[in-house]
């Protein structure tokens, strides 16, 4: 998609689903098809063509996801967990080490003065070290085809992976990410561990109007000047009574 940033411009360009007064209305409507991502548009996460050449791929995207792993094969599942980096995701599915390759690595593999010279022979039409990697990235399609898992997206299922990769025991996510009682005292933890009380979130039993009302206090105080509180100060307050922070809530009360 060549309008990554404007895919209705995109999609208007084709007459398909939109319109767009950027489009001219005299234009050539284009045939277009969905990219056999599987057989002849590959990348380095993976493929399934039979050939790098010929009537195989016809491009190669360098690109491949965080993941040190993939789904395995119905022949690669049942293998001990010591042979093959065979991990069991939290979901039970089956993954195993894939042939993985960084970008500047690619970049040699493809563009180097070596390569260049078997461009100019002609032989492959493509470096012999291009095709080997090209066939090791052979991968049957996954019976699951989940997010992009970069950055901050699926990051859960990349530090699953690492955990498991290296025997160790994975993270209760959702106690992990619990924040609502994160500001209990060591004493209440205790005993809400013990079961002599139900840990519950601080927040617990104060009326939204009290927070409505700390809202509006804190913008009558950013709006006094003088001794009143800055721009910067009355953001950085909204957002903790938006996020029910009490002791900022009790600070509010106690000075209006």
């Amino acid at each position: 998609n060549p309008y990554t940033d404007n895919q209705n411009l995109f999609d208007a360009f084709l007459s398909h689903s939109t319109l767009d007064t950027a489009v001219p209305d005299a234009r050539p409507l284009l045939r277009y098809a969905l990219l056999d991502i599987d057989r002849q548009f590959g990348c380095a996460e993976g493929h399934a063509s039979a050939s790098a050449t010929e009537d195989g791929l016809v491009t190669f995207h360098f690109w491949a996801s965080d993941f040190r792993t993939r789904e395995a094969a119905e022949t690669e599942k049942g293998v001990s967990p010591a042979s093959a980096g065979r991990i069991v995701a939290r979901d039970g599915v089956e993954r195993v080490e894939k042939v993985r390759a960084k970008k500047d690595e690619l970049f040699e593999i493809f563009f180097s003065e070596a390569a260049q010279e078997e461009y100019s022979r002609g032989l492959l039409g493509i470096p012999s070290a291009g095709a080997d990697f090209i066939a090791q990235v052979r991968a049957p399609q996954p019976n699951w085809r989940g997010m992009c898992s970069v950055t901050a997206v699926g990051v859960e299922d990349l530090v699953d992976e690492r955990l498991l990769q290296g025997e160790n025991q994975l993270i209760d996510w959702k106690a992990a990410t619990n924040v609502m009682g994160a500001d209990m005292s060591e004493v209440e933890r205790e005993a809400a561990k013990d079961g002599d009380c139900e840990a519950k979130p601080r927040c617990e039993g104060i009326p939204l109007d009290e927070w409505a009302l700390a809202l509006q206090a804190i913008a009558q105080l950013g709006e006094a000047g003088g001794e009143g509180l800055s721009v910067a100060e009355v953001v950085v307050l909204k957002q903790r009574i938006r996020t029910l922070d009490v002791g900022t809530l009790l600070t509010v009360r106690a000075f209006n």
